[in-house]
């Protein structure tokens, strides 16, 4: 192929061309264009500038215009073309040896899909094929994955109200296994689900919640209040309902009243102006008395305005009789539903299921559960959940006997008793006249 020399030196004739005489190399004042059917498509300018479809590259930012690609119109790029297992790779390099040869670089890794940003030589973020962003892992396992090669990790968040600075904005970090989410600022941290703020902890560290809160522990401890971090316990609040508290009483407030008031000795106060100087209900639990500063309505109604179908009562006395026979002397095991003072105690009374077979409505079931076998253990997901164990629910109800209805049925049997000696007694008065006729008929 011939190589010419045209005088003219221009882009319509470059002057250096092939046989293509609008194809070729044009020399202008220290300066190279390359041109290709009469157009310029690369320039090398007096500065050593290269411009790829623009002919003044030196017109553009002086630390990033040694190479500048596109004529700053329409759709302009760049594309680095590698294998299906290959990588595509741009390197920033300080040096030409070692590490500064790649002190930062954006790869593509076209095997696995995924783009990797090193900064001092070092791989700092990964977006791999599933859109997962990782910073400090080249294997994130979320959307967003954060990972430090010590033992803490930490996301700040800053605004133009808040500063930039280390003690301005909100911090959130994971050190060790202790998640921390600190406002440096004199703000709120809150709480939302569907556009609501649910909980809300103030910059004094109240703590305000808009519906209900519920505490899920296995542990037999649910909730400790103090007063300092490491300080004593003031309330312990346990799983099984129980509760303990410091100064060994506590009030209930009803209504903008303190209405219910727990003494330390256990005795329970009820007062609804609040002062508790002269309580309205006493509740004594050292003897199980009670004071009640009016009168005390007992809840058995028996208005002959709420009843119907009034018959008289079958005969008692002999079911009584039989229950009598039935009277045992028993201790009780740990297991009954009474407190260790009553346990304690040799007792004289009915076994329900016995008074049952002589008058089976006698007798009543006072349904409960209690927790049988493991059916499954703890468990702790990824994120740290913990769901608690569950357990079989084994029936535990036992028989009580219904006093009211002894009752009745004795008063029936004193009745039918009293029937019977009223007779006895006619019948003796009778008896004694009669032998009084024959012994003074006798003399």
């Amino acid at each position: 192929m011939a190589i010419k020399i045209n005088g003219t030196n221009t882009t319509a004739s470059p002057g250096i061309t092939g046989p293509d005489t609008d194809t070729g190399l044009v020399y202008g004042t220290d300066e190279v264009q390359v041109v290709t059917g009469g157009t310029t498509r690369a320039t090398v300018d007096s500065a050593g500038n290269v411009g790829i479809n623009n002919s003044s590259p030196s017109s553009y930012n002086s630390d990033g215009r040694n190479l500048v690609v596109g004529s700053g119109s329409g759709g302009q790029g760049l594309t680095i073309a590698s294998g299906t297992s290959g990588y595509g790779n741009i390197y920033f390099a300080d040096g030409t040896s070692g590490d500064a040869l790649y002190s930062g670089m954006l790869s593509y890794y076209h095997a696995d899909n995924h783009m990797q940003f090193r900064t001092a030589s070092t791989e700092r973020m990964r977006l791999d094929s599933s859109g997962n962003l990782g910073l400090g892992t080249s294997s994130p396992q979320r959307n967003a994955h954060f990972n430090s090669s010590t033992s803490e990790v930490a996301l700040k968040l800053t605004n133009s109200t808040s500063g930039s600075g280390s003690s301005d904005g909100t911090d959130i970090k994971y050190e060790g296994l202790n998640l921390t989410i600190n406002n440096r600022e004199s703000g709120a941290i809150s709480f939302e689900t569907a556009n609501t703020s649910r909980m809300q902890i103030d910059s004094s560290g109240g703590a305000t919640f808009a519906g209900q809160m519920f505490i899920n522990c296995p542990n037999a401890t649910a909730l400790r209040i103090r007063q300092s971090a490491s300080g004593d316990n003031k309330i312990v609040l346990k799983n099984d309902g129980s509760a303990t508290f410091a100064g060994g009483a506590f009030a209930i407030a009803s209504d903008g009243d303190i209405s219910t008031n727990i003494r330390g000795n256990g005795h329970i106060e009820l007062d609804s102006t609040g002062s508790f100087s002269s309580p309205k209900v006493k509740l004594f639990a050292d003897t199980g008395n009670a004071t009640f500063a009016g009168n005390v309505t007992a809840a058995n109604v028996s208005d002959i305005k709420f009843k119907e179908n009034i018959t008289d009562a079958k005969p008692q006395l002999a079911d009584a009789v039989a229950l009598g026979s039935q009277l045992k002397n028993f201790d009780w095991n740990d297991d009954a539903p009474l407190n260790e003072e009553l346990r304690a105690k040799r007792f004289l009374g009915l076994v329900a299921q016995e008074a049952e077979k002589v008058s089976p409505g006698l007798t009543y079931t006072v349904s409960r559960t209690k927790q049988g076998a493991e059916l499954t253990p703890e468990a702790t997901d990824e994120e740290g959940n913990v769901t608690p164990a569950t357990y079989e629910e084994l029936d535990d109800s036992y028989k009580a006997i219904n006093h009211d209805i002894l009752v009745m049925k004795l008063l029936g049997a004193v009745a039918e008793q009293n029937t019977q000696i009223e007779t006895l007694k006619t019948q003796n008065a009778s008896l004694e006249a009669r032998l009084i006729a024959l012994e003074g008929g006798a003399s």
